[in-house]
């Protein structure tokens, strides 16, 4: 885990869980094992949350504002809201170059 990258927390009925990364917080709830209801925290001192309230844990990753035409994803660091095509999240500073899936900040390999 790279030092920018945040730490997550998760509480479920199973106990607590963590730290992990923002790739095995989302691995988590992909395989159902994070329920929205489900509390997480980012760090050790954060705040417990329901996981719901964590932008693109559960729902796209990436997001069209029709009123604009911009599309949106979300960053795999810190999961806030950047520009598709973003090489740098403006919000933690981690670099974007290829995604999980091998492709690149624009979408295309």
């Amino acid at each position: 885990m790279s030092r920018r990258e945040a730490r997550w927390y998760v509480h479920t009925s199973d106990g607590t869980k963590g730290p992990v990364s923002p790739h095995q917080l989302k691995q988590l709830a992909l395989a159902g094992q994070i329920s929205k209801s489900d509390k997480v925290r980012q760090g050790e001192e954060g705040i417990w949350m329901p996981a719901s309230k964590v932008s693109g844990l559960f729902g796209d990753r990436m997001r069209v504002d029709r009123a604009h035409g911009a599309q949106y994803r979300n960053c795999p660091a810190c999961y806030e809201s950047i520009f598709l095509n973003a090489h740098v999240c403006k919000y933690c500073g981690s670099f974007l170059g290829e995604d999980e899936d091998g492709e690149n900040a624009q979408g295309t390999s």
